[in-house]
Parts: C-alpha cells; sequence; structure tokens
C-alpha cells in the first residue's frame, strides 16, 4: 500500500510477482487488503487468496478451482472475508464460509447448493457482505435472502427464480442491484437480450431494468455502486 503511493509509476507485477493471472477481487474499505482468486508463481493451481498490501504478504486460503467471491466479499472492517466454496467447481452444492483474517480460519456459515430446479442456468450463492456488517445476503431456491454472520437470523429479501448474479447492496443498504436471464420465457424482446440488470428498492420490491445487453453482464454484473460524499 505505501509502496502503491511512494512509487506510482512502479508496475503491480514488479510489486507482487508471484501472483498470475488474478481474477475475482475485492477490495477492503481501508484499502489494505485485496482477496482474489490467482495463481502463485510456486503452484499451478488457482488459489483464493488475500494480499496485504501493507507488506506484501499473501495469505492462501482455499483451492481456487471451486471458490468464489463477489465485489462485495468484506466485513465493514476489513477484518473478515466471505466467500462460498463448492464441493467440485464454484457453483455448487457446497457451503458458505467466513475468513478470520487474524487467525486465518474459516468457519461454516451457511451449507448447501444451488437449487437447480425449474432454472435454465445455475448461479451459486454469490454471497456478499452488507455495508453496515449486519447481513450476508445470497441466493438459494429461486429467491436472495440474507443471515447475519453469526448464522442467525435467516430472512427472505425477494424471490427471482432467473437470477443469475450476486446481490450487489447499495451504499445505504436501500437497493440491490443484480441480474437475471429470462432466457425464452417473457418476450421476443428478451430472448434477444438474455441477460438483464435489475435495481430493486429493497423496502417494497419497486423493480426497474436498467440494462440488456446480454451475456456480458450476467453472472458477475461489471457495475458498482458510489457512495455520494455531501458536503458540509
Amino acid at each position: 500500500h505505501r509502496d502503491l503511493h511512494s512509487s506510482p509509476t512502479r508496475r503491480s507485477s514488479d510489486l507482487y510477482p508471484q501472483i498470475v493471472l488474478p481474477s475475482e477481487m475485492c477490495w477492503t474499505r481501508d484499502n489494505s487488503k485485496i482477496a482474489m482468486v490467482a495463481q502463485l508463481e510456486s503452484s499451478p493451481h488457482r488459489q483464493l487468496l488475500v494480499l496485504h498490501l501493507d507488506t506484501g504478504k499473501t495469505d492462501q486460503v482455499a483451492d481456487g478451482k471451486t471458490v468464489a467471491v463477489t465485489p462485495q466479499c468484506w466485513s465493514p472492517d476489513g477484518k473478515q472475508l466471505v466467500y462460498f466454496a463448492g464441493e467440485k467447481d464454484p457453483i455448487g452444492p457446497g457451503v458458505i464460509r467466513i475468513l478470520d483474517t487474524a487467525s486465518q480460519a474459516s468457519r461454516d456459515l451457511l451449507h448447501g447448493g444451488t437449487n437447480c430446479e425449474g432454472n435454465i442456468l445455475c448461479a451459486n450463492p454469490y454471497p456478499t457482505w452488507s455495508p453496515d456488517g449486519e447481513w450476508i445476503a445470497y441466493f438459494q431456491g429461486k429467491a436472495y435472502w440474507a443471515i447475519h454472520p453469526s448464522g442467525e437470523g435467516r430472512k427472505q429479501l425477494f424471490r427471482r427464480s432467473s437470477a443469475l448474479s450476486p446481490l450487489q447492496w447499495s451504499p445505504d443498504m436501500h437497493y440491490a442491484l443484480y441480474a437475471d436471464c429470462c432466457a425464452l420465457r417473457d418476450t421476443w424482446r428478451c430472448m434477444c437480450e438474455i441477460g438483464r440488470v435489475h435495481v430493486r428498492r429493497l423496502a417494497d420490491n419497486a423493480d426497474v431494468e436498467i440494462s440488456g445487453d446480454g451475456y456480458q453482464d450476467m453472472y458477475i454484473p461489471r457495475w458498482t455502486w458510489i457512495q455520494r460524499k455531501h458536503s458540509k
């Protein structure tokens, strides 16, 4: 982290040459750590890694061939990481786990896998941590759910049988961003689009489609929320 600021012209490959082909990256709010799925030069296998930007230390968390992380994978204090670990692949079945970065130990939060019945394409639960730290959202059984990090208080947020993405919380937690696939179900227009991106107001489930440009945004939309800073 300090190196990145003090040497802006240096390439990331110079600072962290051991990391190869990174993907599914997720940054802590304090900019101290990045979670990613990548290979290390010392191993041909993909791993779920946590990179400590202040020291350059890299923690190997889990087998990268079977895990998935989302853009909202960190707790607000950056001390815990939520991820999905499939039994055979990142789609499921499997278990949602929480990593404690201090002890480097992971605990199981929720067992189970993707319920693909009646769904043409399957999606893994894609857990996301809410901005206030109180909830972890995930997709299961044709609906989005939320559960406390303790494993208590499970509740349904809303149903969407064709959902194919993480639920991404807005900074104020009033709205959710997600993608779905209508795949030959609704209209001729839908048949041409395949993938659609929505914003939903969680208080009353008001929903608006904001994009319908096909496969590009189906699984993990290439979108992110920006928090507006209010002037004093």
